[in-house]
């Protein structure tokens, strides 16, 4: 089957579903186009499971070009439903991010911590982090919103910022 056609099999809720879909599509340079482009589908459950198996893919070490991080990034500010929105932030401590995605990570982060859903929130604040981590230029911006996170009304998003800030 095709990767799309599999994905029109995801629930939206069962991870054993999108596990064996990343055992039948190994990632390669053309499945991870594949699956960056399938994650800015119409359907939110299209969009999660492409973004879980981005994810799946980067906590395995498969190494996405510059040019898809790029991409990546770029969907992070896209207006995509909060699951593959929480996905692709969870994905960042995972890329390499070049200098020219920087201004518009920023304002998606900033944005993003404002989010109704606390985890979007949550992995926002630790986004921040990442970013001080590859550019330390901007570790004074990442603990003046790292310190912003620790007054969060949502216990998990203050838990995420605690670990954020050990680097986990």
């Amino acid at each position: 089957m095709t990767l799309r056609a599999d994905l029109e099999l995801y629930d939206g809720k069962r991870t054993d579903i999108l596990e064996r879909i990343a055992a039948a599509h190994p990632v390669t340079a053309p499945l991870a186009r594949q699956l960056i482009k399938t994650a800015s589908d119409d359907d939110p459950r299209t969009q999660s499971g492409a973004t879980w198996l981005i994810l799946h893919h980067a906590r395995a070490g498969y190494a996405y070009t510059p040019a898809a991080t790029r991409e990546l990034l770029t969907l992070i500010g896209d207006d995509l439903h909060w699951e593959p929105t929480l996905n692709l932030l969870q994905t960042l401590p995972h890329l390499a991010i070049g200098d020219a995605p920087l201004p518009a990570l920023r304002k998606s982060l900033k944005r993003l911590i404002k989010h109704d859903n606390k985890l979007v929130r949550a992995w926002a604040y630790n986004g921040f982090a990442v970013l001080a981590r590859q550019h330390p230029k901007l570790a004074s911006e990442a603990e003046r919103m790292l310190t912003q996170g620790e007054q969060d009304e949502a216990a998990s998003v203050r838990a995420r910022v605690r670990n954020a800030r050990k680097g986990k």
